[in-house]
């Protein structure tokens, strides 16, 4: 622990592929649109917890604020469904789903450094809170959570005092923590967080030494199966803490935040795991882009909340937006293009591969690029992949000299 002085704290594509096309060039979602998505109806309000189940978006807590609220996205609209767990603000507090049940850890419960382990789970169906097993690291927030296979990680934050660098799983099924080795990245807060193709990422934060707390722009990614972290391209935004993250088609999106508890950013940048690259992905519309919070329902991501640094205080919203990437139209075929097509895309049990060239070679890799699968196929040619675990997959098509990759995604 590193001691703190202060706290401010579709289903049918068709892709034409070009010769050597990169795998996320069709992508584009700086096309994409934001548009409002609703007040919550806290008033201002920061550090909120968030997550989403069966198609319902949900936000509660916060620096202030003790209301819990539900999100319908037919309706566009927020409705109050109560407070949030124990009755407490819950800043900066941990959330997480598993097996359709959410979890919130922590945090702070009056604004003024009381931390606190407590653990509730929320059942959706019953609009009710338990309480379970505390957290075993003690009194936190401000640090990362994920989950990957119905096990959720907790790693990092604030005490009360200090800053740390553990990290915990938690199985839902015996209640129970285990500790895990320290990340590799020091003791930080507020990291933004996604989960892809089974790995667990952490962007961003605010490292603390024993002399001093800077802001970093890494991307680690953790490997469950080790319990070991492998470092990846950076966040190519300016270093920084508070950021928004969710996952969108196969793609991580990372944004706003702020620096020095100065300035704030509206940036967003999405990461694609098979080419372990980062591309502009336009800003977010919101001017309260720090200690916002954000959660996906399908294919669209949400964000809101948050503040920014007044002349001398922080300004907050409880306003929301919603984020939909689209895919643009394929470029016109070179002359040495290999025409192909892939659907359903995402997909589950199988997929359907076209073309106009016969006896394409096709392999399949993971985000790691490990082969998983290789076949050969005619000019149309169903492949099962109902045997993978869901992620993103890249699809090498070989006929003769001429090679093309497609991105999949498995469901």
């Amino acid at each position: 622990m590193i001691a703190l002085n202060k706290k401010i704290m579709k289903k049918t594509t068709t892709l034409i592929i070009m010769l050597l096309l990169l795998s996320g060039a069709l992508y584009q979602p700086a096309n994409a649109q934001w548009s409002p998505a609703g007040k919550m109806g806290s008033g201002p309000i920061d550090g909120c917890f968030s997550f989403s189940i069966n198609g319902k978006g949900y936000a509660g807590g916060g620096a202030n604020g003790n209301k819990f609220y539900q999100y319908d996205t037919t309706t566009n609209a927020w409705t109050l469904k109560g407070n949030a767990p124990g009755n407490k603000i819950r800043g900066w507090a941990f959330s997480f789903v598993v097996n359709g049940k959410a979890y919130v850890v922590g945090g702070d419960t009056t604004g003024s450094f009381t931390e606190c382990a407590e653990v509730w789970m929320y059942d959706p169906d019953s609009n009710s809170w338990t309480q379970k097993a505390d957290f075993a690291g003690g009194p936190r927030d401000a640090g990362f959570s994920f989950v990957i296979n119905d096990t959720a990680y907790i790693g990092c934050g604030f005490d009360g005092a200090g800053v740390w660098n553990d990290m915990w799983r938690y199985n839902s099924m015996t209640d129970s923590w285990t500790a895990l080795n320290a990340v590799p990245f020091g003791n930080m807060l507020f990291p933004a967080t996604f989960v892809l193709n089974n790995k667990g990422y952490v962007a961003t934060g605010e490292v603390n030494t024993v002399s001093s707390a800077y802001e970093v722009n890494t991307l680690w990614m953790y490997n469950p199966a080790g319990d070991t972290w492998t470092q990846k391209a950076d966040f190519p935004g300016t270093a920084r803490q508070t950021s928004f993250s969710f996952v969108l088609n196969g793609m991580a999106y990372v944004g706003g935040g702020q620096a020095g508890y100065v300035n704030v950013y509206t940036d967003m940048w999405w990461y694609d795991a098979i080419t372990d690259s980062w591309s502009a992905a336009g800003n977010t519309p919101s001017s309260y882009p720090a200690w916002s919070t954000s959660f996906a329902i399908g294919n669209t991501g949400y964000m809101g909340t948050g503040v920014y640094f007044g002349t001398s205080s922080l300004i907050g919203t409880d306003s929301f937006y919603k984020y939909k990437p689209v895919v643009a139209s394929a470029p016109e075929l070179a002359t040495n293009a290999i025409e192909a097509g892939v659907f359903p895309n995402p997909a589950t049990d199988y997929i359907n591969i076209t073309g106009t060239i016969n006896n394409k070679d096709v392999t399949v890799l993971d985000v790691t690029g490990r082969v998983v699968k290789t076949f050969s196929a005619g000019s149309k040619q169903q492949l099962y992949i109902g045997d993978l675990e869901p992620g993103i997959y890249l699809l090498k098509l070989k006929t003769g000299v001429k090679t093309a990759n497609i991105r999949v995604i498995k469901e």
